[in-house]
């Protein structure tokens, strides 16, 4: 599959949809691709890039997924620290995933932005996810937070405790 960095994902052709539905074991994403389908916009950030604003109103649904997880996972401070204040100030949740490409968590993720969230999806490794957790409560203390490690979702409090 093409990398997907730095851009909006706004709608995919209903082809397209069918192919990767029919690899569906090898996709775990494809919940993600589904809620394109069903108008929500999905923004893929890269490392130490300004994220793009949805074109969309404040209240518009969308997913924003900081991709922190491939050869290392650096942590917060890798991503553009402006950008991060924006998307915690106007994400309705956040999931801190590190866990293993499951299917079922992204169609969580999937789920509550068609439902009308905003959410930010930061997919890491076990090592900093508690720093993401932590980072994201400073900018947005009140924002509903699910912390998932090792295939256990817990909700996240800034004491760090579920």
């Amino acid at each position: 599959m093409m990398e997907l960095r730095n851009l909006w994902i706004e709608r995919l052709p209903p082809e397209l949809i069918r192919q990767i539905s029919a690899r569906a074991a090898e996709t775990p994403v494809l919940p993600l691709f589904h809620a394109v389908d069903a108008g929500v916009p999905i923004y893929f950030a890269g490392r130490r890039e300004p994220v793009v604003k949805p074109r969309a109103s404040k209240r518009a649904r969308w997913i924003i997924i900081l991709q922190d997880d491939d050869h290392t996972s650096l942590g917060p401070a890798s991503f553009d620290a402006t950008s991060l204040a924006w998307i915690c100030r106007n994400a309705t949740a956040f999931y801190v995933y590190a866990g293993g490409g499951e299917l079922r968590y992204y169609a969580m993720v999937a789920l509550a932005a068609v439902l009308g969230g905003r959410i930010l999806l930061v997919e890491c490794r076990r090592e900093t996810a508690a720093d993401w957790s932590y980072a994201i409560s400073k900018f947005a203390p009140r924002l509903t937070a699910f912390h998932v490690v090792d295939g256990v979702v817990s909700p996240w409090s800034a004491a760090g405790r579920a």
